[in-house]
C-alpha cells in the first residue's frame, strides 16, 4: 500500500595527488523513511477519498511543508468517524483504521487517477508529493463517494450507494456457473456507459 524507505547512497571522492582526476575513498548512506499508512488514510479523509472523516485529537497539524513531512513520517493522533449514517454495512466491515483495506488502495487508485499518476494501487513518492501537495494547498475531492455491493444470494441483487443515500437497487446476476464472478472486493477508479 506504501513505498518502501528509500536508499541513497553517494561517493565521496577527494583529488589525486597529480590534482586532474577523482578517485573513490569511501560511500556514504542513509534511508528516508516513507509515509505512514496511518497519516495517509488521514490525508485521504480530509481531501475527501474515503467514506470516514478525520479529526485530530490535538491542533491540526499545519499546512505548510514541514509540518506535512514531519506528520507523514509521525501521523498525529485523532479519530476516524463514518461520513454519513447508513454506510452499508458490508463498507464498514471493510474499514480498519492504520491497517490496508481495499477501501484505502481505491483511494489510493482514485487519486493517482485523478492525478494524472500511473494507476498501481501503491502510495509511491508521486502519490505522497500529490497528496502533501493538495493538503497544504486546502484542496478537497468533491465528487462525492461511490459503493456498489452485490449480493450472490437468489435473488441477485446489485445497489449503488453514493453519499449516503442509495441511487439504485435492481436485480443483479453474477454470472453462470461456467463463468461465475469472483467474489471479493474490488475498488474500481474508472468507469465508462455503455450504450443500449
Amino acid at each position: 500500500m506504501t513505498s518502501r524507505p528509500q536508499s541513497w547512497s553517494v561517493p565521496i571522492s577527494r583529488p589525486s595527488t597529480e590534482g586532474h582526476s577523482l578517485h573513490l575513498t569511501r560511500r556514504i548512506g542513509w534511508t528516508l523513511s516513507p509515509g505512514s499508512l496511518p497519516r495517509l488514510q488521514q490525508l485521504f479523509a480530509q481531501a475527501g477519498y474515503l467514506p470516514l472523516d478525520w479529526e485530530p485529537s490535538g491542533a491540526a497539524v499545519l499546512r505548510t511543508p514541514r509540518a506535512e513531512l514531519r506528520a507523514a513520517v509521525d501521523p498525529p493522533k485523532g479519530r476516524f468517524s463514518w461520513r454519513y449514517p447508513n454506510t452499508p454495512g458490508e463498507l464498514r466491515a471493510l474499514w480498519s483504521a492504520g491497517r490496508p483495506s481495499e477501501i484505502t488502495r481505491g483511494a489510493v487508485m482514485m487519486f493517482e487517477d485523478s492525478h494524472g499518476l500511473a494507476v498501481d494501487g501503491l502510495a509511491g513518492a508521486d502519490v505522497w508529493h500529490a497528496l502533501l501537495a493538495d493538503a497544504i494547498a486546502g484542496r478537497r475531492r468533491i465528487s462525492g463517494y461511490s459503493y456498489v455491493y452485490v449480493h450472490s444470494n437468489v435473488p441477485q441483487s446489485l445497489t449503488l450507494w453514493h453519499d449516503g443515500h442509495t441511487l439504485l437497487s435492481s436485480p443483479g446476476n453474477t454470472g453462470v456457473p461456467a463463468a461465475p464472478t469472483q467474489l471479493g472486493t474490488f475498488p474500481v477508479f474508472d468507469t465508462s456507459r455503455s450504450a443500449r
